[in-house]
């Protein structure tokens, strides 16, 4: 005998983030004669109860474009747009035709100052900007500024370009109903040509599940989502491939994630209510049989079969107003009805 039935759903929710190594670079020319070639691969922190300070750790490297001798002592002021207070400051360093190169430079007076307290309170924060979890590229690092003395006098400013062809902020793994959603958001890209989604079941041999189109080269945050849909439960690792218009292509860190077996009994559904007519009905388990919609007075609207599948989605292009979902399997005993709003 044909019976309804729906199936409630409880939620198992982790999430991963990845982090990717990178530095910032710029080359400044002074007198037009000694080219300073500054890299940012670090930074220096101080953490506090109530919030930290930063810095920058950094090398540098000099010559003359035209072989002439040379000595310069400069300050750095290192410009970026976490935080608030006095940009970090770095002197005075000298450099010269005998001794070019500075490496593992500090220079941190103190720095930016991010303060928990004036941001609404540490948990409130994303934790990559929480002191113990700061990297290089959370803090928007933009420019330095260079005052100069010695064979040449004056001030230079340089801009900052992250020597990785997409700086990655983000990527995370959130689990849903036998469906993965995943997401990462990017500060800066560079002649990207796409990204490549891969996932594995044992965290070393990978799949392709999907290609995203990037943005080309952009200096703005671009957000990416993707959702990996009807996977058993399990724990699933997930891989981001990025891959240049000259086809170089960079990995990223891995992350995991799990997708738990559901024990109650109803069915997911969202958005609900729905805007444009489009709705997910998800399941617990593999399922097979008929989704039927009917509208307030009784009516069906829509009938649709399904074979093996833990979500389906589903178009109402009816009126705006309250429906009525029924799945109809062969091998249950009860009947359920669940509610659908449609309110474009």
């Amino acid at each position: 005998m044909r019976s309804v039935f729906a199936i409630l759903v409880s939620f198992f929710t982790f999430s991963a983030l990845a982090a990717s190594t990178t530095t910032y670079k710029t080359t400044i020319l002074v007198g037009n004669d000694v080219e300073i070639t500054l890299e940012v691969y670090d930074i220096a922190t101080s953490c506090q109860t109530w919030g930290y300070h930063y810095g920058m750790r950094f090398n540098i490297i000099s010559k003359s474009l035209t072989n002439k001798p040379y000595n310069l002592t400069f300050n750095a002021y290192f410009f970026s747009a976490l935080g608030t207070g006095s940009n970090s400051y770095g002197g005075a360093y000298t450099i010269s035709n005998t001794n070019p190169a500075l490496t593992n430079v500090t220079a941190f007076n103190t720095g930016k100052e991010v303060n928990y307290n004036n941001l609404g309170g540490k948990q409130n924060l994303p934790e990559n900007l929480w002191c113990e979890n700061l990297t290089l590229s959370d803090i928007g690092l933009n420019n330095i500024r260079i005052d100069h003395w010695g064979t040449y006098g004056g001030n230079t400013t340089g801009n900052f370009q992250s020597t990785l062809p997409v700086q990655l902020t983000k990527f995370t793994a959130d689990p849903d109903i036998y469906s993965v959603k995943l997401s990462w958001t990017t500060a800066s890209e560079r002649d990207n040509d796409y990204f490549t989604l891969e996932r594995s079941a044992d965290g070393s041999y990978f799949e392709v599940i999907a290609t995203v189109k990037g943005a080309g080269t952009s200096s703005t945050v671009n957000n990416y989502l993707y959702r990996d849909e009807n996977l058993p439960a399990g724990t699933y690792y997930y891989r981001l491939k990025q891959t240049d218009l000259d086809g170089k292509s960079e990995l990223f860190d891995i992350i995991s994630t799990v997708v738990a077996e559901r024990t109650a009994t109803e069915v997911n559904i969202y958005p609900n209510p729905s805007s444009d007519g489009y709705f997910t009905i998800e399941n617990t388990e593999v399922f097979s049989g008929e989704l039927v919609i009917y509208n307030s007075l009784g009516q069906k609207v829509l009938s649709q079969l399904l074979n093996n599948v833990f979500s389906a989605k589903i178009y109402l292009p009816s009126e705006n107003g309250v429906y009525f979902l029924e799945i109809i399997t062969d091998t249950t005993s009860h009947a359920v009805q669940k509610k659908l709003v449609l309110a474009r």
